[in-house]
């Protein structure tokens, strides 16, 4: 019972979150989120709740085991934009912050021009800032813009 319980979770998760990337749907993106960082046990997230790439982590791990072609870390000529996230139709970049950094995360992302990166490729590209709360060790503050 309980194999059949995770994997019908696990399938409604992978087809919800590609749907949503797909139709570049932010609302439902932040819901699927939120419930993915409140499935991380509190005693493991106790260690690292200060440090923005554990967060940058799992969304990257996340992706990954979606089949989602995805770069941690991706450099540019100014900076490094911490995930991209380049599907056949779009490109998100996402950018993660601690909730006590005085700078938005997608007002770094605009400022550092991470997008010029991606110019040329004709698509689409949504820049997505993601703020974590120390204290509640979640996604307290979730923002996008489309740029192409």
């Amino acid at each position: 019972i309980f194999r059949d319980f995770f994997r019908n979770n696990a399938v409604a998760l992978q087809v919800n979150t590609s749907k949503a990337l797909r139709e570049s749907n932010f609302i439902e993106l932040e819901k699927l989120f939120k419930s993915l960082f409140s499935g991380i046990s509190y005693t493991y997230s106790q260690q690292v709740k200060d440090y923005e790439g554990f967060y940058g982590s799992v969304v990257y791990a996340f992706f990954k085991g979606l089949g989602l072609n995805c770069i941690i870390e991706d450099h540019t000529n100014i900076g490094r934009i911490d995930l991209t996230l380049n599907m056949r139709e779009k490109i998100y970049l996402f950018e993660f912050k601690m909730a006590h950094h005085n700078e938005s995360a997608l007002q770094q992302i605009k400022t550092q021009k991470y997008y010029e990166k991606y110019m040329q490729e004709g698509k689409p590209i949504y820049l997505v800032g993601m703020i974590f709360d120390l204290n509640h060790k979640n996604l307290a503050v979730f923002e996008w813009e489309k740029i192409q």
